[in-house]
């Protein structure tokens, strides 16, 4: 019995939140009152709390009967009504089909009859030979079967395996008493869950139970811990980094023990994006050698050692960023390592200092890069400054790079499309606006992104900046008078850029124009040297580094007006047609675009040529939605077919033949050439691949979503009415229908999302699955199952076919899902009564608040009624106000009624306005106290965790009573700080406590307190009582800006457009807000101002804004409050 692995329990029990599979049942003070059963009784606890579930009921006269023989049918009924209550449904056909030979469907028992189809059904209790044997007594082997089974098919626990996986040895002695293997090995299992608690080690197999021993087993059964908090995944990131993936979060890591064979685990912590990983500091792993991952002893699993990497080389891969205050900007660097190696988990610190150090802090942080050798890290700044970003690899510095980013209260430097075509026909003009803050009635420069270190005849050379001048470079960087035709700069020698002079807005507009040809332009800021304001008094060759943005790229090509392309789709081999359900034949789909590369209007016209040269059956072409399409000519061997374009300037066409080997090429045009309606050279045309039809059909198979209409589901509301029926259907090599030569099984794998759902085979909890099987006859196409939902819930289904044994290949797509709503939510083409919350007539946005849920949504397209009168766009915004009621009915063209319109006109108000001031940058610190007594002697008390929280702490020494030993004790002051009250051993006269006796109490609650003690004397006996009080605890933080908080009662409809001022209250001194930052909340309702670090504004100042507008108009010019 020695150092056997322990029971049942799951190791991180302690540590991650539980959940329990199945609903516990919990001991309550029971309504059953059984006259037999006591008080206190060995059994009364799991009879009373089974009576109050309904699962046990008891004899007429009001007895239980605890000692007496539980039979087999009772057995049989006890765990059907437990069944029920977990969900289980009586099966439908229980009263029809007989489940054991010796319960007929019309036995007198009903009730039995029912639960015995149910428990068979759930595979809990299959019989003996086909009978259930009724009658018969329970023997205690039987019941500990039955009792696992219901373990592994209802709570999802397969104890049998679980005690093997685990090691565990039975001390149970009479095992051998036991009839069968799998006898043997249920009760082994109950030992391990502790289900079964044996004193003299005897089961006792072959007797009966009773009553009241079956209510405590199934009790015990029932409320068993099912946590399977088991590991998802473990791997190295980098050398001295793993991370094991929990299927749970891990709330308390301190209770877990890790421990790796071979490699030392220096430091365990939550992972702060994932809670339910856990990041191991090792000692160097060695590359390639397995490791084993331990928790208190149990196996966790193993990962792959990682070699240290140091780099060979390290890029930055944005070397110029501009960013906005406030804002977060992500700079990431790219490894190169040597050949072969891993370029994932390699440390890169990233070195960041600003220009402006005085008040932006110098970062220097540690990250690691991804799959890609990759690492990033994001940040923000409060003021403006230049960061000067050094990439390193943390391990050889000597291999870095660089790159800045240029911080302010906006983009400093920008480059926007005015011509918004990204692709234009030769000759055409591109139009760009630049704008810099910085250079106002100065110069910026351009080039283009595809001449960069480019050799001589690589540079894009057909592509000009018109109505501005191109200049040479000379080799200080400088530009000359000297023109060129395009910018450039080329690796054998020779630069040359675009010059923008700027208007006194800091504006301009840049203008390219070439052919056959792709640039992107960069405009960047050049260094100013000279006296005048002309582009040679610059010196402008492009630096990775400098103050840039790039622009969009522009593609010049040859093209048409108009655009029209054909793409087949599917396999070039096609089956044979033989009817209008099975097609056979290739898909091909058409795009027909206007010369602004827009989809052309719907029900625009498009041909298709098809030489039938190569066909010697029947050819057909069949539209969008499979209808054939007749011939409008037919020219020697050439047919001609006319097809309408659908939506998005799109349609589809389907090419089918009867005979083998037959074949055609489609070719779509437009009738704009010389010849009317038949193909010409000059028509706008487009030719595709051909369509070869053949007599081998692949079968594969699709998996469709279908509504109620049968079209393509969309979200329906979970009521338990509403459906979607998955529909897996045969089909050939191309996706058309086909039927097989037999007939095909087909299995549904149906998955609950967070709600509970309704399948043919009854309810199916949230997260859990069910099977349902079909066949499909040799003369059909297909199979369907139904589902319905409960609750909200997204269905997850896979299904598998198989004909005459043979498994079809996976559906397309391989799994298919249906959302069912909450009947919260909102479901196209359902009439809503709501009650505007707030309009936003900006972006043509209304907020609805519909049965207690608040639903944004645009009213920019829809049919609008005031009153069930139909009103234009601007009549219906108009009137729209906050309170209004209206009828909504959400849809592709959405329907608004105001049916009650009431007029807001009170403008927002100030509620309350704050004042804070700048807070510095803090540090990482332990909150620590020190008990000195008279002997000179000090004991140390230090907090294990940065934190403010422990400030405040007390530890009080104290010789209240006599004790042989020394306790420490944790309470709460009238302040809420924690109180570590160490009472003091003594003989009865004086103090017999060590100074270390005082460490140990105290360490005992270091848990509960997060505050540990020690001394340079742990030998001395302490003299005398005393306290202390923890203080200067701090978590790092940066510096704060001082910032104004101002609430208003509605919001504000104009943010932009309002201005803030603070006067000294009482005067009219005007206070600085040093160059401050408005930022307003989502809601539009609060307004923070982030204060520069030289304002003087002080709390009692009187805070006046002005212009406040709501969205119904309503202006107040001015309000004003003190700030607090």
């Amino acid at each position: 019995m020695a150092n056997q692995p322990k029971k049942y329990k799951k190791f991180v029990a302690t540590a991650a939140t539980a959940t329990l599979v199945a609903s516990a049942i919990v001991p309550v003070a029971s309504a059953a009152s059984f006259s037999d059963v006591v008080v206190g009784g060995s059994h009364s606890e799991a009879i009373n709390a089974l009576a109050d579930q309904g699962i046990i009921k008891g004899y007429a006269d009001g007895t239980f009967k605890p000692g007496v023989q539980i039979n087999r049918g009772q057995t049989v009924k006890l765990l059907g009504r437990w069944l029920e209550s977990q969900g289980y449904e009586i099966p439908a056909d229980w009263n029809s089909v007989q489940r054991f030979s010796d319960v007929p469907v019309n036995a007198a028992d009903q009730e039995l009859v029912k639960y015995a189809a149910l428990v068979k059904d759930a595979g809990v209790f299959n019989g003996s030979q086909g009978k259930l044997n009724a009658s018969q007594p329970m023997q205690r082997q039987h019941m500990a079967v039955v009792l696992v089974r219901a373990i592994k098919n209802v709570l999802g626990e397969d104890l049998v395996q679980q005690y093997k996986d685990a090691g565990f040895v039975s001390s149970i002695e009479d095992l051998y008493q036991a009839y069968a293997n799998e006898n043997r090995e249920a009760i082994i299992a109950l030992e391990y869950a502790g289900i079964t608690k044996v004193s003299d080690g005897n089961f006792r197999p072959t007797q009966t139970v009773t009553r009241g021993q079956f209510a405590s087993f199934l009790y015990r059964t029932i409320n068993l811990d099912t946590l399977n908090a088991t590991v998802e995944s473990i791997k190295a990131i980098n050398n001295t980094t793993v991370e094991v993936d929990f299927k749970e979060a891990i709330d308390n890591v301190n209770a877990l023990k890790f421990t790796i064979d071979g490699l030392q685990v220096k430091n365990a912590v939550v992972k702060q994006t994932d809670k339910t990983v856990v990041v191991l500091t090792t000692a160097p792993q060695e590359g390639g050698k397995t490791y084993t991952v331990s928790e208190s002893g149990k196996k966790l699993g193993t990962f792959q050692g990682v070699s240290a990497v140091i780099p060979t080389g390290i890029s930055t891969v944005v070397a110029s960023q501009q960013g906005v205050i406030g804002q977060q900007v992500t700079v990431s660097a790219q490894v190169k390592v040597t050949e072969g190696q891993s370029k994932a988990g390699i440390p890169v610190t990233f070195n960041i200092v600003n220009s402006n150090s005085n008040v932006n802090d110098k970062i220097e942080v540690e990250a690691y890069t991804d799959e890609n050798g990759v690492a990033t890290y994001t940040y923000t700044r409060y003021y403006s400054g230049t960061d000067n970003v050094v990439a390193y690899a943390t391990d050889k510095s000597s291999v870095n790079d660089k790159a800045k980013v240029y911080w302010d209260n906006a983009l400093q430097l920008t480059i926007s499309d005015v011509t918004t075509d990204s692709t234009l026909a030769n000759g055409k003009n591109k139009v760009y606006q630049i704008e810099s803050k910085n250079n106002k009635n100065g110069y910026v420069f351009v080039t283009f992104a595809e001449n960069l270190n480019v050799a001589p005849d690589k540079l894009v050379k057909t592509v000009n900046a018109q109505g501005v001048a191109t200049y040479l470079l000379d080799s200080n960087d400088r530009v000359t008078a000297n023109r060129a035709d395009y910018p450039y700069e080329a690796t054998t020698g020779g630069k040359a850029v675009i010059a923008v002079k700027l208007d006194s807005n800091g504006k301009a507009n840049l203008v390219l124009s070439g052919k056959n040809a792709s640039v992107t332009p960069i405009v960047f800021e050049g260094e100013y040297v000279g006296n005048n304001i002309t582009p040679q008094a610059y010196k402008a060759k492009y630096d990775k580094t400098a103050l840039q943005a790039k622009g969009s790229t522009v593609t010049f090509e040859l093209k048409h007006e108009l655009g029209l392309t054909v793409e087949a789709i599917g396999n070039a081999n096609a089956a044979t047609y033989i009817n209008s359900t099975e097609t056979g034949g290739r898909d091909y789909k058409v795009k027909y675009v206007d010369k602004e590369g827009k989809p052309v209007a719907q029900g625009s016209k498009v041909r298709v040529a098809i030489d039938t040269e190569g066909v010697t059956g029947t050819f057909r072409l069949l539209d969008a939605d499979g209808n054939e399409v007749t011939a409008y000519l037919t020219d020697g061997k050439v047919k001609y077919y006319e097809l309408t374009i659908g939506k998005d300037g799109e349609t589809t066409f389907t090419v089918t033949s009867t005979h083998v080997n037959d074949y055609v090429t489609p070719v779509v045009f437009v009738d704009n050439g010389k010849t009317a309606q038949k193909l010409d050279d000059q028509d706008l045309q487009s030719k595709s691949e051909t369509t070869y039809f053949v007599a081998d059909v692949t079968y594969n198979a699709k998996l469709k979503v279908l509504g109620a209409d049968g079209k393509e589901a969309k979200p329906v509301l979970a009521n338990n009415s509403d459906y979607v029926d998955f529909v897996y259907e045969l089909v050939d090599q191309n996706g058309k229908p086909r039927r097989a030569s037999s007939a095909t099984d087909v299995t549904f794998n149906i998955t609950a999302g967070a709600g509970t759902i309704v399948t043919e085979n009854g309810d199916v909890a949230p997260g859990n699955s069910t099977s349902v099987t079909k066949t499909i006859s040799a003369s059909s196409t297909k199979a369907t199952t139904r589902v319905k939902a409960k609750e909200a819930s997204v269905v997850s289904v896979t299904a598998t076919g198989s004909t005459a044994g043979v498994v079809l290949p996976t559906t397309e797509p391989t799994s298919a899902t249906a959302t069912f709503l909450s009947t919260q939510e909102l479901v196209n083409g359902t009439v809503y009564t709501g009650t505007v919350r707030a309009v936003d007539k900006a972006n043509n946005k209304v907020t609805l608040l519909i049965n207690g849920k608040e639903h944004t949504v645009s009213y920019e397209n829809g049919n609008y009624y005031i009153g069930g009168t139909n009103k234009s766009f601007v009549d219906f915004e108009e009137a729209l106000s906050y309170g209004d009621t209206v009828k909504y009915v959400p849809g592709t063209t959405p329907h608004f009624d105001i049916t009650v319109n009431i007029t807001d006109t009170t403008a927002p108000s100030l509620s309350s306005a704050t004042y804070a001031s700048a807070q510095p940058a803090k540090s990482n610190s332990y909150a620590t106290g020190d008990i000195e007594l008279s002997g000179g002697e000090k004991l140390t008390f230090t907090a294990t965790e940065y934190s403010e929280e422990l400030n405040g702490t007390k530890v009080v020494l104290v010789d209240n009573v006599a004790s042989s030993s020394t306790t420490a004790t944790v309470g709460v002051d009238g302040n809420g700080n924690t109180v570590i009250t160490v009472e003091l051993a003594d003989n009865g006269t004086n103090i017999t406590a060590t100074f270390q006796d005082v460490i140990d109490a105290v360490n005992t609650v270091t848990t509960i307190t997060k505050v540990s003690a020690s001394t340079s004397d742990s030998t001395s006996t302490v003299a005398d009582v005393g306290n202390t009080t923890l203080n200067g605890g701090s978590v790092a933080a940066p510096a704060q800006p001082a910032t104004i908080t101002l609430v208003f009662d509605e919001e504000v409809a104009n943010t932009s457009e309002v201005e803030a001022s603070v006067t000294v209250t009482g005067s009219a001194t005007v206070r600085s807000l040093d160059n401050p930052t408005f930022s307003w909340s989502s809601d539009k309702k609060t307004l923070t101002i982030i204060l520069g670090p030289a304002h003087t504004v002080q709390k009692g100042d009187t805070v006046t804004v002005t212009n406040v507008k709501d969205a119904a108009g309503n202006v107040k010019a001015t309000d004003s409050q003190s700030l607090n």
